[in-house]
Protein backbone atom coordinates (compact mmCIF):
# COMPACT_ATOMS: atom_id res chain seq x y z
CA UNK A 1 0.00 0.00 0.00
CA UNK A 2 1.29 3.65 -0.51
CA UNK A 3 1.25 6.26 2.27
CA UNK A 4 -1.35 8.49 0.27
CA UNK A 5 -4.09 5.07 1.09
CA UNK A 6 -2.72 4.98 4.75
CA UNK A 7 -3.34 8.71 5.23
CA UNK A 8 -6.73 8.47 3.65
CA UNK A 9 -7.51 5.90 6.02
CA UNK A 10 -6.44 8.11 8.80
CA UNK A 11 -8.29 10.91 7.60
CA UNK A 12 -11.51 8.66 7.60
CA UNK A 13 -11.44 7.10 10.49
CA UNK A 14 -10.88 10.70 12.05
CA UNK A 15 -13.72 12.14 10.55
CA UNK A 16 -15.81 8.77 11.80
CA UNK A 17 -14.55 9.61 15.23
CA UNK A 18 -15.95 13.01 15.43
CA UNK A 19 -19.49 12.15 15.06
CA UNK A 20 -18.75 8.37 16.62
CA UNK A 21 -20.37 7.44 20.10
CA UNK A 22 -19.45 4.24 20.49
CA UNK A 23 -16.19 2.74 19.52
CA UNK A 24 -18.20 0.42 17.24
CA UNK A 25 -18.78 3.00 14.93
CA UNK A 26 -15.53 3.47 14.16
CA UNK A 27 -14.42 -0.33 13.98
CA UNK A 28 -14.38 -0.70 10.25
CA UNK A 29 -12.29 2.40 9.80
CA UNK A 30 -9.63 1.55 12.12
CA UNK A 31 -9.47 -2.13 10.49
CA UNK A 32 -9.31 -0.49 7.55
CA UNK A 33 -6.81 1.87 8.98
CA UNK A 34 -4.52 -1.20 10.15
CA UNK A 35 -4.88 -3.50 7.22
CA UNK A 36 -3.12 -0.60 5.29
CA UNK A 37 -0.43 -0.33 7.76
CA UNK A 38 0.24 -3.87 8.02
CA UNK A 39 -0.07 -4.21 4.16
CA UNK A 40 2.67 -1.35 3.79
CA UNK A 41 5.25 -2.80 6.57
CA UNK A 42 4.90 -6.09 4.91
CA UNK A 43 5.80 -4.43 1.43
CA UNK A 44 8.30 -1.84 2.41
CA UNK A 45 11.09 -3.94 1.73
CA UNK A 46 10.53 -5.19 -1.16
CA UNK A 47 9.35 -1.73 -2.63
CA UNK A 48 12.78 -0.14 -1.45
CA UNK A 49 14.28 -2.97 -3.37
CA UNK A 50 12.89 -2.92 -6.43
CA UNK A 51 12.34 1.26 -6.41
CA UNK A 52 13.52 2.72 -10.02
CA UNK A 53 12.83 5.67 -8.65
CA UNK A 54 15.70 7.61 -7.03
CA UNK A 55 14.81 11.20 -7.31
CA UNK A 56 15.53 13.02 -4.49
CA UNK A 57 11.82 14.38 -5.16
CA UNK A 58 9.96 11.09 -4.61
CA UNK A 59 12.67 10.07 -1.68
CA UNK A 60 11.42 13.81 -0.37
CA UNK A 61 8.10 12.97 -1.10
CA UNK A 62 7.86 9.43 0.79
CA UNK A 63 10.08 10.16 3.54
CA UNK A 64 7.17 13.79 4.30
CA UNK A 65 4.30 11.47 3.73
CA UNK A 66 5.33 9.04 5.97
CA UNK A 67 6.12 11.18 8.70
CA UNK A 68 2.96 12.78 8.43
CA UNK A 69 0.78 9.62 8.11
CA UNK A 70 2.78 9.03 11.59
CA UNK A 71 1.76 12.07 12.65
CA UNK A 72 -1.78 11.47 12.01
CA UNK A 73 -1.94 8.48 13.58
CA UNK A 74 -0.38 9.48 17.03
CA UNK A 75 -2.95 12.26 16.60
CA UNK A 76 -5.58 9.41 15.44
CA UNK A 77 -4.67 7.83 18.79
CA UNK A 78 -4.90 10.69 21.47
CA UNK A 79 -8.59 11.67 20.10
CA UNK A 80 -9.58 7.81 20.48
CA UNK A 81 -8.06 8.15 24.19
CA UNK A 82 -9.45 11.45 24.73
CA UNK A 83 -13.49 10.60 23.47
CA UNK A 84 -13.39 6.60 25.08
CA UNK A 85 -10.72 6.96 28.03
CA UNK A 86 -7.13 6.76 28.37
CA UNK A 87 -5.64 3.66 27.48
CA UNK A 88 -8.54 2.39 24.67
CA UNK A 89 -5.80 3.03 21.57
CA UNK A 90 -3.42 0.49 23.56
CA UNK A 91 -5.88 -1.65 24.47
CA UNK A 92 -7.08 -2.04 21.02
CA UNK A 93 -3.54 -2.72 19.64
CA UNK A 94 -2.98 -5.04 22.23
CA UNK A 95 -6.48 -7.25 21.52
CA UNK A 96 -5.66 -7.12 18.22
CA UNK A 97 -2.29 -8.67 18.65
CA UNK A 98 -3.73 -11.25 20.47
CA UNK A 99 -6.78 -12.02 17.95
CA UNK A 100 -3.95 -11.98 15.36
CA UNK A 101 -1.33 -14.58 17.18
CA UNK A 102 -4.30 -16.55 17.97
CA UNK A 103 -5.53 -16.73 14.58
CA UNK A 104 -1.89 -17.57 13.53
CA UNK A 105 -1.43 -20.52 16.33
CA UNK A 106 -5.14 -21.80 14.55
CA UNK A 107 -3.62 -21.89 11.53
CA UNK A 108 -0.62 -23.91 12.21
CA UNK A 109 -3.11 -26.32 14.33
CA UNK A 110 -5.24 -26.53 11.46
CA UNK A 111 -2.06 -27.49 8.93
CA UNK A 112 -1.19 -29.87 11.72
CA UNK A 113 -4.55 -31.28 11.70
CA UNK A 114 -4.76 -31.62 7.86
CA UNK A 115 -1.37 -33.34 7.45
CA UNK A 116 -2.25 -35.56 10.07
CA UNK A 117 -5.41 -36.41 8.49
CA UNK A 118 -3.89 -36.67 5.33
CA UNK A 119 -1.60 -39.13 7.00
CA UNK A 120 -3.92 -41.65 8.06
CA UNK A 121 -5.64 -41.26 5.06
CA UNK A 122 -2.95 -42.39 2.95
CA UNK A 123 -2.25 -45.22 5.55
CA UNK A 124 -5.60 -46.44 5.24
CA UNK A 125 -5.38 -46.21 1.59
CA UNK A 126 -2.10 -48.00 2.03
CA UNK A 127 -3.71 -50.58 3.77
CA UNK A 128 -6.69 -50.95 1.28
CA UNK A 129 -4.42 -51.49 -1.65
CA UNK A 130 -2.06 -54.46 0.37
CA UNK A 131 -5.57 -56.31 1.23
CA UNK A 132 -6.75 -55.57 -2.05
CA UNK A 133 -3.84 -57.44 -3.45
CA UNK A 134 -3.46 -60.13 -1.37
CA UNK A 135 -7.38 -61.02 -2.39
CA UNK A 136 -6.44 -60.91 -6.14
CA UNK A 137 -3.59 -63.10 -4.93
CA UNK A 138 -5.72 -65.54 -3.18
CA UNK A 139 -8.36 -65.52 -5.88
CA UNK A 140 -5.11 -66.38 -8.48
CA UNK A 141 -4.36 -69.32 -6.22
CA UNK A 142 -8.27 -70.32 -6.11
CA UNK A 143 -7.86 -70.46 -9.78
CA UNK A 144 -5.04 -71.99 -10.23
CA UNK A 145 -6.17 -74.98 -7.90
CA UNK A 146 -9.31 -75.42 -9.63
CA UNK A 147 -7.83 -75.20 -13.24
CA UNK A 148 -5.84 -77.73 -11.91
CA UNK A 149 -8.33 -80.08 -10.08
CA UNK A 150 -10.11 -79.44 -13.46
CA UNK A 151 -7.60 -80.80 -15.69
CA UNK A 152 -7.12 -83.35 -13.33
CA UNK A 153 -11.02 -84.27 -13.34
CA UNK A 154 -11.34 -84.17 -16.83
CA UNK A 155 -8.11 -86.54 -17.49
CA UNK A 156 -9.38 -89.00 -15.10
CA UNK A 157 -9.86 -92.82 -16.11
CA UNK A 158 -13.28 -93.58 -16.87
CA UNK A 159 -12.25 -97.12 -18.22
CA UNK A 160 -10.88 -99.90 -17.08
CA UNK A 161 -7.16 -99.56 -18.59
CA UNK A 162 -6.04 -96.11 -18.42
Amino acid sequence: MDPITIGLAIAGAKKLLETATDIKDIAGSIEQLFSHTDSAEKNKGAAKQNEGDTSIASVVTDVLTEKNNATKLRNLEIDIDNKFGLGTWAAIKTERQLRLDAAEVDKVKAAKRKRAKEKASDEFYKKCFYWLGEFVKFMAILALAGGAGYIIYINRCIEGTC
